[in-house]
């Protein structure tokens, strides 16, 4: 079975087939020649031919996932320049394409790989939830591809009958998480990327499906709710924030004299407004007090979540 093929002139082409590249002639079609590759070229996923090197992403005899790059010389022969071995599966991977001089592109998933002179040299995260395939270059600074849309939910279970059950409360193709209902009502925070980078987002009720964006400047990391469910907390790269969602909504940067990562409680009594949080460096649980701003570490064990 051929699952790829390219022609190097106008009668004679190379194909991959039953894990082999061969070349054939339309001179005589019924007469193939299989080529002469690396030794260690267990599996081949996909090939690529540009300017007199040919790629080939594959796996090896111990699985280990790498593209080879080769040189072609007479005899249809080729002799290994390169060998790179990859962190992700190539045969969930594109072909490798050629960009622009010793510059490469794959794509697995929804990133993008850049390899400069038979190294990786770069990587960029795709703002999708499709999976992205890499199929051309149309010019240095366009690529084609196709994608395969996979939607995401913000699913609400329960336990019911001795079995969970669930319930799709939004679905969209954009990546999506975080979601949390409000205290003593309906509505449901969440993070999205529908506009490009994550904000807080906030749909109604379970059975709404109009969600409203809240913020619009740096993307949004970590967020909880105020244990009155009136104003949310938030972190961005600039620090911690409340937004309030009584009218008119308001947003309002709460300084601290120390970074943190992740928020996890609010509190609020006759006593107490504060916030329970891991610190940046360190990874320590502490409390933030939000009259003050000041931290304490309640631990000096580094916590996970």
């Amino acid at each position: 079975q051929i699952s790829q093929v390219y022609w190097l002139n106008q009668t004679k082409a190379i194909f991959l087939a039953n894990n082999q590249l061969s070349t054939i002639s339309l001179t005589a079609p019924h007469s193939q020649h299989v080529l002469n590759l690396a030794d260690d070229i267990a599996k081949i996923a996909h090939f690529t031919l540009s300017d007199q090197q040919l790629v080939i992403s594959g796996q090896t005899a111990t699985g280990q996932n790498s593209l080879w790059f080769l040189t072609p010389h007479t005899n249809d022969g080729f002799t290994l320049s390169h060998q790179i071995s990859l962190t992700y599966d190539v045969f969930s991977a594109s072909a490798v394409v050629h960009l622009t001089g010793n510059k490469w592109l794959q794509s697995h998933l929804n990133t993008l790989y850049v390899y400069c002179d038979a190294e990786l040299c770069g990587q960029t995260p795709l703002a999708t939830q499709a999976t992205i395939t890499l199929t051309a270059t149309l010019n240095p600074k366009t690529l084609l591809a196709t994608s395969i849309l996979k939607n995401a939910a913000i699913t609400h279970r329960h336990w019911q009958e001795q079995q969970w059950q669930a319930k799709h409360i939004l679905t969209s193709e954009f990546l999506e998480r975080s979601a949390q209902f409000q205290p003593n009502d309906q509505a449901i925070a969440f993070i999205s990327n529908r506009t490009g980078t994550e904000q807080l987002w906030l749909n109604q009720s379970a059975t709404a499906q109009n969600p409203k964006q809240l913020t619009f400047a740096d993307p949004v990391h970590e967020f909880i709710w105020q244990a009155d469910g009136q104003a949310l907390w938030f972190l961005t790269a600039k620090g911690l924030y409340q937004l309030t969602l009584t009218a008119p909504e308001k947003i309002a940067h709460h300084p601290l004299n120390t970074a943190i990562s992740d928020l996890m409680q609010h509190v609020d009594d006759e006593d107490n407004n504060w916030l329970l949080v891991k610190t940046q460096a360190g990874s320590q649980l502490a409390t933030v007090n939000l009259k003050t701003g000041n931290l304490t570490p309640l631990n000096v064990i580094d916590v996970a979540w």
